[in-house]
């Protein structure tokens, strides 16, 4: 494995724009966040951060909603998490 790369998974909620612009900062911020963890991990190499979207909580709660209207069509009620 190449441990000079680090791949970052971030769950946005919001809408696309949101999503974006958060995306678009993180990479912003990047040199500092790398800078940052040099200082704290006492390693001799620290990694780069490539930030990628998951959408796993997005998608979750999607399915949710699509299984309580479905439940609800049934006159049944999903209990709220």
């Amino acid at each position: 494995p190449d441990l000079a790369h680090a791949k970052v998974g971030v769950s946005i909620l919001g809408d696309e724009a949101q999503a974006e612009t958060a995306m678009n900062a993180l990479e912003r911020v990047e040199p500092f966040l790398h800078r940052e963890l040099g200082k704290q991990l006492h390693i001799r190499r620290v990694p780069r951060l490539h930030f990628t979207r998951d959408d796993a909580m997005a998608e979750a709660d999607r399915i949710t909603t699509l299984l309580r209207d479905v439940a609800r069509a049934d006159g049944r009620d999903l209990p709220t998490p």
